[in-house]
């Protein structure tokens, strides 16, 4: 499996304005199981730096692209909020990484 993982950080002082535009956000693109499950749909962390929070969603087999582009959508969204960033990543569970380079866990 495919993981997409979403990580956000922004000011606390806009943590209003950055909730009232995730709520848009599920309103314009709805969770889409067709492309994979929320595993985790988003957890949130007050730091002393502010305020983070991160999404993790196993995408299905040959939905990669189509995640991706959902994920950049939804992060475009917040993109005039003035100190928000974020990022989006990719990762692969061990096994698919060691397949990579030919190898196996052991059974």
């Amino acid at each position: 499996m495919v993981y997409i993982i979403t990580i956000s950080k922004f000011p606390s002082h806009i943590a209003a304005a950055v909730g009232k535009r995730y709520l848009e956000s599920l309103q314009k693109y709805p969770p889409d199981v067709s492309l994979g499950e929320a595993t985790v749909p988003i957890a949130i962390e007050r730091t002393e730096d502010g305020i983070q929070a991160i999404g993790i969603t196993e995408v299905k087999k040959g939905k990669l692209e189509e995640a991706l582009e959902r994920s950049q959508n939804v992060a475009s969204m917040f993109n005039d909020l003035e100190g928000f960033e974020g990022s989006i990543k990719v990762h692969m569970t061990a096994s698919e990484a060691l397949a990579t380079i030919g190898m196996k866990i052991p059974e």
